[in-house]
């Protein structure tokens, strides 16, 4: 059965299976449902690279070929891709018998396990618990952890921390405080979402850009924050103007000077001393004021009103 986790509410561990096979994709599928895992379907290359980007499985069971490539292929690009955790297990099923030299070739691509005819389902499901108990470990340590392993900025739980520290000074201290949250997009199509190997660079050069004293953070898939310390609404108004400005003048990726802008929301205060709201509800406040951003009604407003003025950066 599946294992449940001792400091979390259980749930089914979610196995994506990629195979252009019908009756092995039915076989397996029995196989895994029968042993307690929910199963996550993907019939050709693309659907598995695509799912097993956004659905987080916890494990991938990969068939070794495709009409269009080897599992192997997609193995190496998973393990290329920032939007794949590489702490997710891959298991390949080859449907003959593999050489020597096949299998050092599927381990050195990012594959855990190769396994080949006849299956041994028991075997199998015994080296997934196996795996799966290495997945919590790190899990866990990612639960406790500051750093968003991904892009090395803050995480949620690091972030929040430095927040609370910043707004301690600047309450002692009488000063400004300013949480910004922002999302890059595309200048002429801005309602597209990027390719996250293009948002992770971008989220890089801005932490490149923005001073020593503020802090950044990942706080969503494509959704960063910086606190400042000393800058209230129209300084953290001019921050994202020099930030945006900044990006302007570098290449991104495949993208060109000036193609790539900010969608960005805030939430600062003149006096942090006085100022109704906590540090934490800023960044909420601020995350809030970004996701208004989307909609094009919304104003830019820097009317006194600083508790959760709204940006618009199309």
């Amino acid at each position: 059965m599946a294992m449940p986790t001792d400091d979390k509410p259980w749930r089914p561990f979610v196995i994506l299976l990629a195979t252009e096979s019908e009756i092995n994709g039915r076989a397996w599928r029995s196989v895994l449902e029968s042993s307690g895992y929910a199963v996550i379907d993907a019939d050709s290359s693309e659907r598995t690279l695509q799912l097993a980007r956004e659905s987080a499985p916890d494990v991938v069971v990969l068939a070794a070929s495709f009409s269009d490539r080897s599992g192997i292929d997609i193995c190496r690009q998973l393990s290329g891709d920032p939007g794949f955790d590489l702490a997710t297990p891959i298991v390949l099923i080859a449907s003959h018998a593999t050489s020597r030299a096949q299998r050092l070739e599927a381990y050195s691509s990012g594959a855990w396990e190769i396994c080949t005819p006849p299956l041994d389902g028991s075997a199998l499901l015994l080296k997934l618990q196996v795996f799966l108990r290495a997945k919590q470990a790190v899990d866990r340590v990612r639960d406790t952890s500051l750093v968003d392993a991904a892009t090395g900025l803050y995480n949620p739980n690091g972030l929040q921390l430095r927040t609370r520290e910043m707004a301690a000074d600047a309450s002692r201290n009488a000063e400004p405080l300013a949480c910004i949250a922002f999302t890059p997009v595309r200048a002429d199509r801005p309602e597209e979402v990027l390719d996250t190997a293009t948002v992770f660079r971008v989220a890089d050069r801005c932490r490149r850009i923005t001073r020593g004293s503020d802090v950044m953070g990942r706080i969503g898939a494509q959704e960063f924050a910086i606190v400042a310390s000393g800058t209230d609404a129209a300084g953290a108004v001019h921050m994202i103007d020099r930030i945006e400005q900044q990006l302007t003048r570098s290449f991104i990726g495949d993208f060109e000077r000036g193609s790539i802008r900010l969608r960005a929301g805030y939430c600062a205060t003149p006096n942090f001393a006085e100022f109704a709201l906590g540090p934490i509800d800023m960044l909420v406040r601020a995350s809030a004021a970004l996701h208004d951003s989307r909609s094009p009604r919304a104003q830019a407003r820097l009317d006194g009103q600083e508790s959760m003025p709204v940006t618009e950066r199309q």
